[in-house]
């Protein structure tokens, strides 16, 4: 077998290439729902007096009469 980076076959050097792939887009995607989720509990809590999905009945959100 051809040796490509550092001793690793061809194979394990695109086993070790998709992991780090897969762990870089992990951090990305968990970051932005973190900052997502941040910003709408911020939004939620300076709702004061406001209606919010939350204050209305339930029989109206499920469409029931």
């Amino acid at each position: 077998m051809v040796q490509v980076l550092g001793g690793l076959d061809a194979y394990s050097d695109q086993q070790l290439g998709g992991v780090a792939m897969k762990v870089g887009q992990e951090l990305v995607y968990g970051t932005t729902i973190g900052f997502v989720f941040k910003q709408w509990l911020q939004k939620e809590s300076h709702q004061d007096g406001e209606l919010t999905i939350s204050d209305i009945p339930s029989h109206i959100k499920t469409g029931e009469r």
